[in-house]
């Protein structure tokens, strides 16, 4: 009787145990799965209406707004045209951003991490006026076996600490030159049918596309350099902006880029101060004045037709 007894107490018992861990496994997963957000944000990116950056070396945020297909950046109460591919790659972090582990979850250890308001880069997200994505950009961390690039983030209504997959402050870490339109050419090297080059002292000099190659002034031009210079050309930017305080001064040269399917191009260049020496422009940015100087851009563009004859034998 008392074996029999000690038997079924002994299933009790262990039956209450074993219910117990269970118990204490689900209440665990579930403030684990409460606390530890693997999707970190839940947006409609084709929904994104604006991003707003405040890193802490700019004194004041960068606004970027959707207007219709484009972006424009606002900043001191102006506003500029965004370069469309840094906007896309922000909006494919955003959706692509996974909590690796949560690394945090006391106040005291946002230094650490550097995701305080002083140190970190401040990210909101808008579809519309509801505010989808709110965050702070800290810190990057990188490990070799297994190779992983991380960074740690915190929502900024929240005290966790997460580590996320990827370098966030690449892609967010941004000034307003950085994020606007630096294009001057933007077409396919392909449709491109005559240049006419305009420089003074009767340097001018136009080139053709013939079905055989191209033709300099009606001469025959080496057909490969000049594919080589079209194919640079056919999507060339400028790299350093000129202060608006900046007056432009006298064309010097001009480039008239004609061809099929577009409309033509016509990037000049004119006299600025020493810093510059050139304010290189183009009409399909018109706000976009850059310097002559910066990356060599007005002998890069503005070339001597010397470049596309045929070497003699």
């Amino acid at each position: 009787m008392f074996k029999k007894l000690n038997l079924t107490t002994l299933i009790i018992v262990s039956g209450i145990l074993v219910a117990v861990v269970i118990i204490s496994q689900v209440i665990s997963n579930y403030k684990g799965e409460r606390n530890f957000k693997k999707q970190v944000f839940d947006t409609d990116t084709t929904k994104i209406s604006t991003i707003i950056i405040k890193t802490k070396l700019a004194k004041q945020e960068l606004e970027l707004v959707k207007d219709g297909k484009d972006w424009n950046v606002l900043v001191k109460g102006k506003t500029y045209k965004a370069e469309k591919s840094i906007i896309r790659s922000m909006i494919m972090e955003i959706y692509n951003m996974r909590a690796e582990r949560l690394a945090a979850m006391d106040k005291p250890e946002w230094n650490t991490f550097q995701v305080t308001d002083s140190l970190a880069t401040h990210v909101k997200v808008k579809q519309g006026n509801k505010i989808v994505a709110d965050f702070l950009i800290g810190k990057f961390s990188y490990s070799q076996n297994p190779q992983k690039f991380n960074t740690f983030i915190r929502l900024s209504n929240e005290n966790e600490v997460y580590a996320v997959n990827g370098f966030l402050a690449m892609t967010f870490n941004k000034q307003l030159n950085d994020v606007r339109n630096k294009a001057l050419v933007d077409v396919h090297s392909a449709q491109i049918t005559k240049l006419r080059f305009t420089y003074p002292a009767d340097s001018s000099f136009e080139l053709v596309k013939v079905k055989n190659g191209w033709k300099i002034n009606g001469q025959e031009a080496d057909s490969a350099k000049v594919a080589g210079y079209v194919n640079n050309l056919a999507h060339a930017n400028g790299n350093e902006f000129v202060l608006d305080s900046i007056k432009s001064g006298l064309r010097i040269y001009s480039l008239k880029i004609e061809g099929n399917n577009f409309n033509p191009v016509e990037i000049s260049a004119n006299i600025a101060d020493t810093t510059y020496k050139y304010i290189v422009s183009s009409n399909i940015n018109p706000e976009g004045r850059f310097s002559g100087l910066s990356s060599d851009l007005t002998n890069r563009i503005f070339v001597n037709k010397n470049r596309f004859l045929k070497d003699k034998k």
